[in-house]
């Protein structure tokens, strides 16, 4: 034993036994620019989670089926082993901020048709007629696939004419 008590000349680390496990937060306290890119992913994955939790919800409810979630899951699992090897070859052939635009987009078109979609039963009115932009929701969702589209092709699962979109229609 030494002078100071330690044996063996070694000092012993004061630090306790997990800090060294502990994460370092300490670009989330000095940098604001991180902070901002941090918290909006924080809340994009929250929504992300909320609607995987509400889409596995929506299937029981509606059919019942414990078999119909685990469905749904596997289609999920599936899709996502699938994008990851085909999409990891397009990331790195193509620029990435142009691909991140675009599948936004696609997001943004994709969860425009939803909502427009469907029979509107609950709602009591259609959906398709919903202001927003001082616009019908339809026809916003039309103006986008317009630009992004050779051609537009409105279907309807109810037969109804939809003639005030200015559109070709399938029934």
């Amino acid at each position: 034993m030494t002078a100071d008590g330690e044996e063996g000349g070694r000092r012993r680390s004061r630090r306790p036994p997990l800090r060294g496990l502990a994460v370092d937060i300490t670009p989330l306290r000095v940098s604001r620019d991180f902070r901002l890119i941090w918290t909006g992913l924080l809340v994009s994955e929250l929504g992300s989670e909320f609607t995987l939790v509400a889409t596995f919800v929506q299937v029981q409810r509606l059919t019942g089926s414990p078999a119909a979630v685990g469905i749904i899951g596997l289609v999920g699992l599936v899709a996502l082993v699938g994008g990851t090897l085909v999409g990891s070859t397009i990331l790195d052939a193509y620029d990435r901020r142009k691909l991140l635009v675009l599948s936004q987009l696609g997001y943004m078109v994709a969860s425009g048709l939803l909502l427009a979609g469907g029979g509107s039963s609950r709602m009591g009115h259609d959906k398709a007629s919903l202001e927003l932009g001082g616009e019908p929701l339809a026809q916003g969702a039309l103006r986008v696939l317009r630009d992004a589209c050779v051609e537009v092709i409105v279907a309807s699962g109810d037969g109804r004419r939809l003639d005030w979109l200015g559109e070709r229609q399938v029934a």
